[in-house]
């Protein structure tokens, strides 16, 4: 005996909605847009479609799905790559986006603005330092190269290659 039941558009449509949210491994950000309509980080949304924040936020999710990218006060401590599994925010590639992220964030003058950059200190520190356990510091590890893959989070190429090992950026 085939019971059937017909759902409703409404529910129907509420059920699907609920479903591809489920479905979608990473979210957007609230921070969909630089400071002030800024046109500093152009180039960055040109080449990669999204700032610098969204990104940062997408490769975070790899490893932990409730990240969301924070608006950084400019004259503390930032972010910290504290999560359970810390291989997506435990290296130089991730510690670059997040740089771009706060200069998005912070970008008072436009093209003049002088950018903002972290003391060398604090580089390795974040990096590579005691919450980090990553051997593969100036690069990402394979399993989240991989998911970086797998999830379409766009890294361009010249992110691999901008870190200095002083930590200067």
């Amino acid at each position: 005996m085939t019971v059937k039941y017909k759902m409703s558009r409404c529910s129907w449509l509420a059920a699907s909605f609920f479903l591809l949210l489920h479905l979608l491994p990473i979210s957007a950000s609230p921070l969909s847009s630089c400071y002030g309509n800024s046109t500093t980080l152009d180039w960055y949304i040109n080449a990669v479609g999204e700032t610098p924040c969204m990104t940062y936020q997408k490769l975070r999710q790899i490893c932990n799905r409730k990240y969301q990218t924070p608006s950084w006060p400019i004259d503390t401590p930032t972010d910290q790559c504290d999560d359970p599994i810390s291989t997506c925010c435990c290296n130089s590639i991730a510690w670059s986006v997040r740089m771009l992220c706060i200069n998005c964030q912070w970008d008072e003058y436009g093209t003049t603005d002088p950018g903002h950059s972290a003391d060398v200190s604090r580089g390795p520190h974040y990096i590579c330092g005691s919450a980090c356990t990553s051997t593969s510091c100036l690069r990402l590890p394979e399993t989240v190269q991989r998911a970086v893959h797998q999830h379409g989070v766009r890294l361009e190429d010249f992110l691999y290659n901008i870190f200095w090992t002083d930590g200067s950026w």
